[in-house]
């Protein structure tokens, strides 16, 4: 029999999202083996979990068995990592294009604030902040998209990547999408609903 949650989810899905996170926001750094004992205890699950998680995640490429129970975030060689940036790219470019047809004015408010949070982790100087409320950014334009397909393969390539970034890379990223919410975004919309026809997105 399955073990629920107090979340109604499974042991073994929470276990994922928790190690998921751990890895999307740079808390196990690449190249760091971390031991499945370790985990258990890390996020007071049981071994099974752990187990079903990690064999998740190194199908996924998130993570790599080392040996002697031990696994790690893979070290991405500049090849693997210009592969990762072209296939973002022309992912997420064709989701946020969807996105622009499709979100509404409940959409934009909520990625004003969560721009907002993006303000203050740079104020503060908290890059952990900065990266939850830059994937959080990203996953919400991305949900309007309303193409699970290319929403799933963009989740998994930030999990691949995403982490990665440094505080500089960062937040030359987010003037831009920071850019896209204040000025392109609400201009589409506006556009978008007042028109019959699909108007071009704006470059």
């Amino acid at each position: 029999m399955t073990k629920m949650t107090s979340a109604g989810l499974p042991a073994h899905e929470m276990t994922y999202r928790a190690l998921k996170e751990l890895l999307l926001f740079g808390e196990i750094a690449p190249g760091q083996a971390v031991t499945i004992q370790g985990l258990v205890a890390r996020l007071e699950v049981g071994m099974t979990p752990v187990r079903e998680a990690l064999r998740r995640l190194i199908s996924e490429g998130a993570l790599e068995f080392q040996g002697n129970r031990r696994v790690s975030v893979p070290v991405l060689t500049p090849e693997n990592l210009s592969e990762l940036k072209f296939a973002r790219a022309m992912i997420e470019r064709e989701l946020t294009l969807k996105a622009f047809s499709n979100i509404d004015e409940n959409g934009l408010k909520q990625l004003e604030s969560l721009d907002a949070g993006l303000d203050s982790a740079i104020a503060r100087g908290d890059i952990g902040a900065y990266l939850r409320h830059n994937y959080e950014f990203h996953k919400t334009l991305y949900s309007f998209a309303g193409a699970p397909i290319l929403e799933s393969l963009a989740d998994n390539l930030w999990l691949r990547y995403g982490h990665r970034f440094g505080l500089s890379v960062v937040g030359l990223e987010r003037r831009t999408w920071s850019i896209i919410i204040s000025r392109r975004l609400p201009l589409y919309v506006t556009v978008n609903l007042t028109r019959p026809q699909r108007p071009c997105p704006p470059t």
